[in-house]
């Protein structure tokens, strides 16, 4: 957060219509189209010595119609699902993050 202004480049993806009041499959079905698309596009930028986060607080208490306005992206028709900001890295020693155990968060034909 500390460095979001810096960056040269920020990437509003979006779904055509708005997902308000739509139920849970539809919505569902919706992020499901967009989010294989946003990932491809974080693994080029990380081929390409660039890297993004997703962020999603501009979206909270009316900002993201405030930012429809900003950025003449028609409200009414667009739903906005994100804010990526996109900079060559620092660095390219990434590692593997740590996770937890995989027995803490998969669960197999139960809870």
């Amino acid at each position: 957060a500390e460095n979001f202004e810096k960056a040269p480049l920020l990437l509003v993806p979006a779904i055509e219509g708005r997902l308000d009041n739509l139920p849970s499959f539809a919505t569902a079905s919706q992020w499901g189209s967009l989010l294989p698309a946003v990932w491809s596009f974080m693994l080029a930028l990380r081929e390409r010595g660039m890297g993004s986060a997703w962020t999603t607080i501009h979206l909270m208490n009316g900002g993201e119609e405030e930012a429809a306005k900003l950025l003449g992206i028609p409200y009414e028709k667009i739903s906005q699902a994100g804010l990526f900001p996109i900079a060559y890295t620092k660095g390219t020693d990434f590692k593997p993050a740590i996770r937890e155990p995989l027995s803490k968060v998969l669960h197999w034909d139960k809870w």
